[in-house]
């Protein structure tokens, strides 16, 4: 009998000391901790948001560059039949408008109006290439 109330008394000190939990002081302090720490995990995330926005803004332009200035400047663009020069207008559309940019659309959009007017033209591929740069900074 000795032997099981031993075992009874151990498994109650167990029970007590195990179930003490802590001072209503320490469960605030671990409480702003935490407040604290998901604050900071929102602050990250916005600015993770904020840099992909930026990142696939930059990358759209860079496919424009890609599509768009390599073939004027080569002078491939001279070669294109009426097909090829519409695909290649709808696919600086898609990607103009993947990049988000207000002002590269208004820009782009001028540019059409001109009838890819070489002021326009020149206007339009500063813009591009500034506000990339832009972009990638930060």
């Amino acid at each position: 009998m000795k032997r099981s109330s031993i075992g009874w008394i151990v498994f109650v000190i167990i029970i007590f000391v195990g179930c003490s939990g802590i001072s209503q002081q320490e469960y605030d302090d671990l409480q702003d901790k935490l407040d604290i720490a998901n604050e900071e995990i929102d602050e990250l995330q916005n600015e993770i948001d904020i840099l992909t926005d930026k990142i696939t803004s930059a990358k759209a332009k860079s496919d424009i560059i890609s599509g768009l200035f390599v073939p004027t400047i080569t002078g491939e663009i001279d070669d294109f039949s009426s097909t090829q020069s519409v695909t290649m207008l709808l696919g600086w559309t898609e990607k103009i408008e993947e990049s988000g940019d207000p002002e590269l659309k208004e820009k782009y959009q001028d540019l059409l109006n001109s009838g890819f007017d070489d002021d326009k033209l020149s206007i339009f591929f500063v813009y591009l290439f500034k506000s990339m740069s832009e972009d990638l900074q930060q």
